[in-house]
This record gives C-alpha cells, structure tokens and sequence, in this order.
C-alpha cells in the first residue's frame, strides 16, 4: 500500500471516531487534516518540471518508435531514453535461414555532440558476420549561412 494511501485511511479513520466524540473538535481536526495533506503530497512526489518534460518526451518518442515498428514490419525499430540522452535505432531486412542484413546504431548526446557506435549485421543461410564500426561522432555547425552536420571520424584511435 503506498504512503498515500495509508495517510488518506488514516485521516477517514481520525474523522469517523472523531465525529464519535463531538462535532466541533471532529470539524477542527478534519481541518487541520486538510490543511496538513497538500503538504504530504507535495513532499512526496518532488519531481523538477525539466525531469517530467523529459520523461513525457521520453515516452511521447519510443509511442513514435513502437508504431514505426509495427508499420514497418519489424523492419525499423527506434528507442529512446531522455534521462541517458541516449537513443537507440535498428533498421534490419531479411530471414537468417536466406539472407538478411541489419544496422544497428546506439547514439549517445552529450554537450553538442552524438557520439554513434554503430554494428552491422550480415547473415548468409545462417552464417552470420557482425561488423563492430569504430564510434564517430556528429556535430551541428554553420557553413556560409547553411546548417551541415560534421562528422568526427576517428583514424587513429588510442586507449590507455
């Protein structure tokens, strides 16, 4: 049971034995109860406006990607999580017992950029290779008054 949900029984409870005993002290109380509850609920559901938009768009997006899944066939499958600032898109076409291809992307926003680690999937009457792609990044920029997209494409990459 939540919080709530005790606190409401509890106030009923409070005002039913309360009118037992005497009306004026039961309608002091049951006021004093009302103005105690918006406090309860407030405290209890403390949620940033920024963090409910978030999670509206959140859901408001992957509703998007479920329909995209079902109309196309299972051909296109879309994902998204706001609080990560993570998305996640498939395209993928084919049977594994003949031939079928897929291209996996999982994109990650942080500070200007979309960092995509992207695999392909190929599958030739069973046999499957994956290719893991190096992960590069896409930044929004302005050339000569045109919006473009530059891609950050790693050469030579170094992990320590």
């Amino acid at each position: 049971m939540t919080t709530l949900r005790v606190l409401g029984i509890v106030a009923i409870a409070a005002c039913g034995v309360i009118d037992a005993t005497g009306a004026a002290r039961a309608d002091a109380t049951c006021v004093a109860l009302d103005a105690a509850w918006p406090r309860v609920t407030e405290d209890l559901h403390r949620v940033s406006i920024g963090t409910q938009i978030t999670d509206q768009l959140t859901e408001l997006g992957n509703e998007l990607g479920h329909h995209m899944h079902v109309l196309s066939h299972d051909l296109v499958s879309i994902q998204f999580d706001g609080r990560q600032r993570r998305a996640k898109v498939k395209v993928g076409a084919g049977d594994d017992r003949y031939v079928s291809f897929s291209i996996a992307t999982d994109i990650k926003f942080e500070g200007g950029l979309a960092r995509v680690k992207t695999t392909l999937d190929f599958s030739v009457q069973g046999k499957r290779v994956t290719f893991d792609l190096p992960e590069f990044a896409m930044m929004p920029q302005s050339y000569q008054g045109d919006r473009v997209v530059v891609l950050l494409v790693p050469v030579v990459e170094r992990r320590w």
